[in-house]
């Protein structure tokens, strides 16, 4: 099937911000409230990642701290066996 301008398919792009050409970088305002946007989506995911990782060290303490315990071992191995 050939896609044609009368189909829904979205035309190509800039390689810029936002796609919409070299001059819509210089403006802040047209990709800023995009970013202010993206930054708060971020913000929530991570507080509801901390809410969970609460409520797992809460519910099993014993089980968060080997968790703790063997990371620690393995990042202290990772380091240990480092080649300078």
């Amino acid at each position: 099937m050939i896609a044609t301008k009368e189909t829904t398919f979205a035309p190509k792009k800039d390689l810029h911000i936002g796609g919409l050409g070299p001059k819509s970088a210089a403006d802040p305002t047209i990709w800023a409230s995009e970013l202010v946007e993206d930054a708060g989506n971020i913000a929530d995911r991570v507080r509801e990642a901390i809410d969970r990782a609460d409520e797992f060290v809460r519910a099993r303490p014993w089980q968060a701290i080997g968790v703790a315990a063997l990371l620690s071992l393995a990042a202290g191995w990772l380091i240990a066996t480092r080649r300078p």
